[in-house]
Parts: structure tokens; C-alpha cells; sequence
């Protein structure tokens, strides 16, 4: 937290918020506040994985106090960066991987991210420069969340750090608009308004005078390395980058685990994982109870047999039916890996499904394709109803509820456009509690007075009106 105004950072607030993602760091807790004024302060949770130690304590700094940084991640390189800084005549207390991100900023400054192989996402306070500095690794696997309202600035690895510095939690419809079309919502926004998140592979310096503009520092097209090989060439190549970033990912002083569904990305971690050592590797399975199409067991079991693993399989009591809507992408605890494997590999990209210890929920659920129907719900119940406009619809057929046949067409927008059709069973009597929403559609409309969409809405013209979820109306929900 730097507060921009001169005001001094609450100490017990910054505890607060810090202790809101305890479940992301239970090992350790630090707190650090500038002194004598206080105006910036660092709250950190540690999940140990390289050096568990108290050597590892964060926040890190340098001899005099003069860099201080919060880091979330693995730096893979982090032994020759030691060994590099070393040569140039700096010190280290630990083996942590932290504190190489201390003296590499003393020695590149904001350049040092071109020096850094891994996942990441951190913090620096600068004292001579009166700035901070933020860091997201190349493929944003890390996350890193920040808000300012022009007197403070904060930032945090989960939104619901950030929450109770809104003055009111909003929802941004753009951002909504986002996620029903890409399942995602692009930086910066995110569903608050208000809270912006920064990009993969940016920077951005933080002065008193507010968030300077962010730097991109990698682009996966300009970078990519062009090969004119035979194909015996490109697999020798694809072979040896798989087992380098495997084994690079294995860097941790806590026992190495993976998650195993049996299909080709997990089950090829799996066989690589047990070249690289020389114990059987942990596998874990999470499948559900009661509807077999939703399991991969019998998969898992062939290749945890066939590489000679260390298998559990867990299973969750999930409803068939809440399982295909509300369990399709859900963060489920993997209680059964808990006592065995702190560090855990997966084929999912995501902060989440990197490390697992008690409380911290990692994300092995089945991705789907699109949002589910229990989800579209909730959301279309926050937007705006507008009974002024003629609604662009208007001369498609009405929708019927997918429960009771009831023909009624609701319409909603956010405000002058674009539209979105919902079709939801209404009666005198109020909405179908058994009906859902059959169909969802943006359209590409400007209201009668022939006003344009502004700027920040002009991305969400879709010309086509190409359809953002399944438009079947057959009767399951």
C-alpha cells in the first residue's frame, strides 16, 4: 500500500488485508511499514518452498534498507542470477530465491525483468527513487491486482484483498460483457469496478503522482524464435524444451507432486517427471461420486501404473446435474494430497493450480467451453431493465421457459446498448422458480436517437450477433 497523499498506512488495516489470503501463504506472515512516516507498507504470506528457513522471511531487503520487495513465485534461474551477482560483489544471507530479486533490482533497476526465467509477480519500494515497482511474469501466471483512488494505491495477489478499500462494491458491465464473450475478462479491467489487474509480461512505476503508464517488456509473437528444420529436428527440439521446463519446475526443497487425468498433457508431465527422478512421483486423481462421465480414473490408474507412481484418488460428492453447471470449473480442495505434496505440478495455467498445502485450493476442475447456466443467472439478474427502447430483438420469436413452455421475452440492457436477450419464464404470478435462461445474445444496436456507443463500449459491438452461449432451449438445467 503507498499512500500517494503523505497519510500513514493503518498498520492493523494492512494486517487485515494481508491475513485475507492467509490460505495463499500459511507458513509465514510478514509486515513491513516505511519508516519514520509510514506512507508505504508491504504485507506478505509465505508458502515455503525454496529455503524454509527464517532466512526467507518476507518482506526482503537489501544491506540498507533502501530496496524492499514482495514477491509471489519461482525464479527458475535464480542460482546463476546468484551466482552473476555474486561476481559483481553482492552478498546473500539466504538461498532463497527472493532475495536474488533484491540485488538484481540494485543492479538492473526495472530491467531486471529480462533477466528473469519463471513465474512471478512482486513488488519493489525503491527509497531513492520514491517509487514502486511492479512486476508480472512473461505468462501471467501469477496474478497481480491494484487499485487507486488518487490519494492511495494498493495492490494484492486476490481481488478480495483490495475489497474493503472500495467505497462501494460495483460490477463493471464492460467487464461483464467480456467474460460472457471470452469466458475471461482482459486486462486491466475485472469484474469490480474500480480494481484493474496488470498484464502478463508488464511493468508499472508507482510515484506520488499516481500509476504511470504500464510497460510491456515481452511479446510472445516479436520474440518467437524461427526454425527451418527437418521435422526429426522439431521434435528433438519440442522434447528437449518439454523436459527443460519440467525440470525447472521441479526447484523446491518440499516433496514434487502432479495432478493425473490420464490424458496427453498430464499424463506427459508424468513421464518425463519420472525420468528426472529417481523416487516414484506423486500423483493425485479428483473425480465425482456418482456420475462416471465426469471421472477419468481408469486413465489416470493405466499411466500411474505404466510409470510406476505413487497414486491416490479422491473422490467429491457432487449431484450429476450440479456437476455439469456448477462444478465444471470450481477451485476443489485436494484434501487427499494435502500430508504428501505441498508443490504440485499441472498441465492448468493459473496461480491457483501451482502449489497446494493446507487451505490453499487449487483448480482441477474440468474447463468449460462456456459460462455455465447457474452463473448466467446471477449476472443477468444485476443488469438494468430498459422497457423505454424498442429492443433490436423485437422481431425475433418470443422465447419460451425451458421448464413450463411460458412464451415471454425479457429485455435487458446496460444502458444504450448493446442489448442482451434473455430468455426467462415470466408470469403475473412473478418468474418461474423452475425456469432458466435458454439464450443469451448480443446484438449490435444504437438506440432510436441514433447516439453512438462510447469508446469504452465501442468493443463490444458484435455485428454478427453471434450467439455467446448455447442457445438450445431443450429442458435440462
Amino acid at each position: 500500500m503507498y499512500r500517494r497523499d503523505g497519510r500513514s498506512v493503518d498498520r492493523e488495516e494492512l494486517a487485515r488485508l494481508r491475513d485475507t489470503m492467509v490460505h495463499r501463504g500459511p507458513d509465514d506472515d510478514g509486515l513491513w511499514l516505511r519508516e519514520p512516516v509510514a506512507d508505504v507498507g508491504f504485507g506478505h504470506r509465505r508458502l515455503s518452498i525454496v529455503d524454509l528457513t527464517e532466512h526467507g522471511h518476507q518482506p526482503m531487503f537489501n544491506e540498507d534498507g533502501s530496496v524492499a520487495v514482495t514477491f509471489n513465485g519461482e525464479i527458475y534461474n535464480h542460482e546463476a542470477l546468484r551466482a552473476e551477482l555474486e561476481q559483481r560483489g553482492h552478498r546473500f544471507s539466504s538461498r532463497c530465491d527472493t532475495e536474488v530479486l533484491v540485488h538484481l533490482y540494485e543492479e538492473y533497476g526495472p530491467d531486471m525483468v529480462h533477466r528473469l526465467v519463471g513465474m512471478f509477480a512482486f513488488a519493489v519500494w525503491d527509497e531513492d527513487r520514491q517509487q514502486v515497482f511492479l512486476a508480472r511474469d512473461r505468462l501471467g501466471i501469477k496474478p497481480l491486482y491494484f487499485l487507486d483512488d488518487g490519494r492511495t494505491f494498493a495492490f494484492a495477489s486476490e481481488i478480495k484483498a483490495l475489497l474493503p478499500l472500495l467505497p462501494r462494491r460495483e460490477l463493471d458491465p464492460g467487464a461483464l460483457i467480456e467474460y460472457l464473450t471470452f469466458v475471461a475478462v482482459p486486462p486491466p479491467r475485472t469484474l469490480f469496478a474500480g480494481v484493474s489487474k496488470l498484464a502478463p509480461a508488464e511493468t508499472m512505476v508507482i510515484t506520488r503522482k499516481g500509476p504511470q503508464p504500464a510497460h510491456r517488456y515481452w511479446d510472445p509473437i516479436a520474440n518467437r524464435v524461427q526454425l527451418d528444420v527437418d521435422p526429426v529436428d522439431w521434435e528433438a527440439e519440442l522434447r528437449f524444451r518439454l523436459e527443460r521446463s519440467i525440470d525447472r519446475r521441479m526447484m523446491s526443497d518440499v516433496p514434487v507432486g502432479v495432478f493425473l487425468s490420464g490424458g496427453v498433457d498430464s499424463s506427459t508431465n508424468v513421464a518425463l517427471m519420472s525420468q528426472l527422478i529417481d523416487d516414484p512421483v506423486n500423483t493425485f486423481s479428483i473425480g465425482f461420486a456418482g456420475d462416471s462421465e465426469f471421472n477419468e480414473f481408469d486413465w489416470a490408474r493405466r499411466i500411474a501404473e505404466q510409470f510406476g507412481t505413487r497414486h491416490r484418488a479422491r473422490e467429491v460428492g457432487c449431484a450429476a446435474s450440479a456437476c455439469r453447471h456448477d462444478c465444471s470449473r470450481p477451485y476443489v480442495a485436494g484434501t487427499s494430497s494435502r500430508s504428501f505434496s505441498p508443490l504440485l505440478a499441472s498441465r492448468r495455467g493459473g496461480d491457483h493450480s501451482a502449489h497446494l498445502r493446507d487451505g490453499v485450493r487449487t483448480d482441477v476442475g474440468r474447463a468449460a467451453s462456456e459460462p455455465s447456466r447457474g452463473s448466467q443467472r446471477a449476472v443477468i439478474a444485476t443488469l438494468p431493465t430498459n422497457h423505454r427502447t424498442e429492443c433490436p430483438d423485437s422481431d425475433l420469436p418470443d422465447a419460451r421457459c425451458g421448464v413450463c413452455g411460458v412464451a415471454q421475452t425479457r429485455h435487458r440492457s446496460t444502458g444504450d446498448g448493446p442489448y442482451v436477450r434473455v430468455r426467462l419464464c415470466e408470469t403475473r404470478r412473478g418468474p418461474c422458480r423452475r425456469g432458466f435462461v435458454a439464450g443469451l445474445r448480443v446484438r449490435d444496436y444504437v438506440p432510436s436517437t441514433q447516439s453512438a456507443l462510447s469508446p469504452d463500449q465501442a468493443h463490444l459491438r458484435h455485428p454478427s450477433g453471434t450467439r455467446l452461449a448455447d442457445q438450445d432451449s431443450a429442458g435440462h438445467d
